[in-house]
């Protein structure tokens, strides 16, 4: 069998489009965000081609060439393959070669969601061996290409069965890997099994079909369309470079150096999400002057986006004018005009030297001159916490000296082999890297990709085996690495030197401890699942964790691209390995709550609720009309004038006021606004009793006024803060209901005591709920209680608001003393058996 490569692959896609492929089923979509179920009616081929595209999308994401596929089509009304066209007669007939071998592209998508179901019937082992003939012929000049195989079908097309082992024989001959997709077919990895199922007999062959092929593999579709979104590392193999591993310096000391030749390949790659691109509308052409307007096609051009790429054009500014004051007026009102240069030909690079800028051609200043290889600095213990080594930045400038530590690896990981085409350059490199593994020692490197290119530092681990490398991680230069200092924890420094060990600043010895246990409850390294033998191992596995960012948006764009509405069938939820991390193991959270609690007890923490930003009021000014003529007597008064006036003010007073009697009177402005009117004048609403303060009271994060809504804002916020909204629920409850006037708010406290009941059950807050549950009862019954009533109205509710049994917190994953018959009696409601 070849060597699988990354790409490289030929995949053909045998799909069934006979006419049982045509019938109609119902496939569940994403609920709504109202919660209510969505469907949708679609055939059992339009179902199974979603898995086709979706695998024809990864080749297209992965951008690989060598990604090639073909779909051949059996049950059409046609006939058009190889096969037949060599051998007529021979019975493939209605089999079809649908799309050759190629790369896909987006237009390949679009004909596969074009298939339709025939009225004709096709053998599958024909189009098993069209595929396989089809692929043979593309391939016969690329051998070492990998084989794919993918059947489609629902199990109800009619078989011919004879000879059916030299196809297989022809499979495993050829290294094909093969895959069956049964429409509804038993799956024993997804719990689906239909009884008295018409296609058993051909079910039964398929999966006897499979176990004869050494590389096959057969499945049910819709758990194959579920592990579509599953994540997958892409594999990274890289070319090998050539490299040179060099000990000391074999220009100064020729007879103390070593040079080995080597090749270098990438471990590990960079992964980012896919970044977003822009668009805009293809804009519409304007219509000609006395031409007719074109309607059909300006609907057409808004339709279509065009993607918008950056161009970057040089402009000589021409300056019209010979003085400088006239050049820089043109320069800020008028737009600069000048000629568009090529950069090949006319720019160059200049710095700016104080006011001047001192052109500086390629290849004017003398860059560094470094020699390629990959240069042992030094070599150091594998202990990284306590070794300090010496770090040569750059050549000619003094050391450094500095700790290492594991956060200072960098960047990717890289393979350092010795070259597989010198045997004497494999021993050489062997005894060094079993002579390192030995010592326990690491090498700190110089590593320069090509001559007279920019260095880099690394650490070269010694990785001995059957094949003896190194591996290497780019640290920082010296000048690169930054030390913080700050203030320990243990003593505190007065301001006048004095060092304090007792201090509110400084924790405690209760403190310590409680923060101790606390970080000792939170140990994730037997909060996973349990093994064979009954022992909890690790949660957290870094080989099974996943970016979500990367896979969820990969999952979007494959959706998006075989879903013609999105809006009717929107995205499904992400796989559960991509979310498995993304929340905390409930066994750990109840293993470390009562440490978390007696750490809020001992350092006093207090929910500091968020401050919510109040938006400033913009009253509108009223702008005045043009001509209006306003006096400032008219709007601050007449004055008054606490002595005689002089003769000259009095003469301007007594014109104004002449002036005033000639003026007409002004019409009152309606864009003014309004006196305001009286308390009198307001409607009688505003005269009700002023409603209570709807903040919540001191230490609380929950009102009396609107608790409920208050309850649910407070769970949607970022924070821990469950526990505390739950304990001011279980004290505001009791006052609202004993502050009702009759039974006006009793419909309000049974809803919040429903929300409180369902938040405890899931948040792991069963005692709590409990407890407030039986002391709530004895309020209610107590004769300094108002509203004793209340209780009966609990009654009617039932179970929906008894105490949470042992059965109700094991289904949440909860524990809890009480019982089921002990739950009913706390709420009033237990069953009787009735008497004759």
């Amino acid at each position: 069998m070849p060597t699988e490569r990354a790409g490289y692959t030929a995949t053909m896609f045998v799909v069934d489009v006979s006419p049982s492929m045509g019938t109609m089923r119902t496939v569940f979509l994403e609920p709504a965000e109202d919660g209510t179920e969505r469907t949708k009616e679609v055939t059992h081929l339009q179902w199974a081609l979603q898995y086709v595209m979706l695998k024809v999308q990864e080749m297209i994401h992965n951008g690989r060439k060598t990604d090639q596929c073909g779909v051949i089509l059996f049950g059409t009304e046609d006939t058009n393959n190889v096969v037949e066209d060599g051998h007529p007669g021979e019975g493939y007939t209605n089999i079809v070669e649908y799309i050759p071998i190629a790369h896909p592209t987006p237009s390949t998508l679009s004909k596969i969601a074009a298939i339709a179901p025939s009225t004709h019937f096709g053998d599958p082992i024909n189009g098993i061996i069209v595929a396989i003939q089809t692929q043979s012929e593309y391939l016969i000049r690329k051998p070492s290409w990998t084989r794919r195989m993918v059947l489609v079908t629902d199990g109800e097309t009619p078989l011919e069965i004879e000879d059916w082992e030299a196809t297989v024989d022809k499979i495993n001959e050829l290294a094909i890997n093969t895959t069956i997709i049964g429409v509804d077919f038993d799956d024993e990895d997804f719990p689906f099994i239909e009884p008295n199922k018409s296609p058993r007999v051909n079910e039964n062959f398929w999966t006897q079909f499979v176990e004869r092929v050494e590389n096959g593999q057969i499945g049910t579709c819709a758990y194959a369309l579920h592990e579509t979104s599953r994540p997958e590392p892409r594999p990274t193999k890289s070319a090998m470079s050539n490299n040179v591993f060099r000990i000391g310096d074999p220009e100064l000391f020729p007879e103390q150096a070593i040079e080995i030749a080597v090749k270098t390949s990438k471990a590990t790659a960079l992964v980012r999400p896919h970044s977003m691109k822009k668009f805009a509308k293809r804009e519409m052409a304007p219509p000609t002057q006395g031409g007719p307007t074109q309607i059909g096609s300006s609907s057409d051009d808004y339709k279509h986006y065009i993607e918008l790429k950056r161009r970057t054009e040089y402009i000589v500014k021409v300056v019209e004018s010979n003085t400088e004051e006239d050049g820089e007026e043109d320069g800020e009102k008028q737009e600069p005009q000048g000629e568009v240069v090529e950069k090949e030909t006319l720019l160059v690079k200049a710095f700016k030297y104080g006011s001047t800028w001192v052109p500086c051609e390629e290849g004017h200043f003398e860059g560094l001159h470094t020699r390629k290889g990959i240069e042992v600095i030094n070599f150091i213990p594998e202990n990284k916490a306590s070794t300090c080594i010496v770090v040569f930045a750059v050549l000619l400038r003094p050391s450094w000296l500095f700790q290492y530590q594991r956060h200072y690896s960098m960047g990717e990981v890289q393979y350092v082999y010795a070259d597989v085409g010198s045997s004497r350059a494999q021993v050489a490199f062997s005894s060094i890297v079993h002579a390192m593994f030995k010592k326990g020692l690491m090498a700190v490197v110089r590593w320069v990709n090509r001559d007279d290119a920019e260095p880099k530092m690394g650490v070269c681990k010694a990785e001995p085996g059957d094949v003896d490398y190194m591996m290497w991680v780019q640290i920082p230069f010296a000048e690169d690495v930054r030390r913080y200092y700050f203030p320990p924890l243990d003593r505190y420094t007065t301001k006048k030197g004095e060092v304090l060990t007792e201090h509110p600043y400084i924790p405690t010895k209760e403190m310590e401890a409680a923060m101790d246990d606390w970080v000792d409850n939170m140990d994730l390294i037997d909060a996973g699942p349990k093994d064979e033998n009954g022992t909890r191992t690790e949660w957290f596995d870094l080989t099974q964790s996943f970016n979500p960012a990367v896979h969820r948006i990969k999952q979007a764009l494959f959706h998006g691209a075989v879903v013609p509405d999105l809006k009717a069938e929107p995205v499904p939820s992400p796989h559960p390995e991509v979310t498995k991390y993304m929340e905390s193991p409930k066994r750990v959270l109840r293993r470390s709550k009562p440490a978390l609690e007696e750490c809020i007890q001992l350092f006093n923490v207090k929910e500091v609720p968020p401050k919510v930003p109040r938006k400033k009021e913009q009253k509108a000014i009223p702008v005045a009309t043009e001509n209006i003529d306003v006096d400032i007597d008219d709007i601050l008064g007449p004055a008054v004038a606490k002595s005689t006036p002089a003769p000259a003010q009095a003469q301007t007073v007594s014109k104004r006021a002449i002036e005033s009697e000639k003026r007409p009177p002004r019409k009152p402005d309606q864009s003014l606004p309004s006196p305001t009117p009286s308390f009198a004048e307001l409607p009688s609403a505003f005269h009700s009793t002023p409603k209570p303060d709807a903040k919540p009271k001191p230490g609380r994060i929950i009102s009396n006024s609107r608790p409920l809504a208050d309850f649910k804002k407070n769970l949607e916020t970022q924070g821990d803060l469950v526990s505390k909204a739950v304990e001011d629920m279980c004290a505001v409850i009791p006052e609202i209901v004993d502050s009702s006037f009759s039974t006006q708010r009793y419909t309000e406290a049974l809803e919040c005591m429903q929300a409180l009941r369902e938040v405890a059950l899931k948040e792991d807050e069963i005692d709590a709920w409990n407890n407030f549950l039986r002391e709530f009862k004895a309020l209610c019954k107590s004769s300094g209680f108002r509203n004793q009533d209340f209780w009966s109205h609990v009654q009617k509710v039932g179970r929906k608001l008894s105490l949470i049994s042992d059965t109700e917190a094991e289904e949440n994953e909860g524990i809890s003393e009480v019982t089921d018959r002990a739950a009913a009696q706390v709420s009033g409601h237990v069953s009787h058996t009735p008497q004759k």
